[in-house]
């Protein structure tokens, strides 16, 4: 698992995995409870620390192995620092 993203779906919730994406019934709320290797870094993101390839604090964007990339909003600066960057020393800093 990647990330997992609110839908543009109503009451649903969309997985990206390294094989594929899939969308089911569900809230990141939900996910969230479920599934304690998964990071909350918005209110519609949960990322997966070992999926990470960069992160640029300025411009507040994860970037995945896959390339693919989010952005995290400013409340969540300080869990991205304390709970990703610091806890994970191969992930590059942009």
């Amino acid at each position: 698992m990647i990330f997992i993203e609110n839908s543009t779906i109503q009451h649903k919730v969309h997985m990206v995995t390294k094989h594929g994406e899939i969308e089911f019934k569900g809230n990141v709320g939900q996910v969230e409870k479920r599934a304690p290797f998964l990071t909350k870094v918005s209110q519609s993101y949960l990322v997966n620390p070992i999926n990470i390839k960069a992160i640029d604090p300025h411009s507040q964007t994860i970037t995945f192995n896959n390339n693919l990339s989010i952005k995290y909003s400013r409340g969540y600066k300080k869990v991205v620092n304390d709970e990703i960057i610091e806890k994970y020393n191969d992930i590059n800093l942009i």
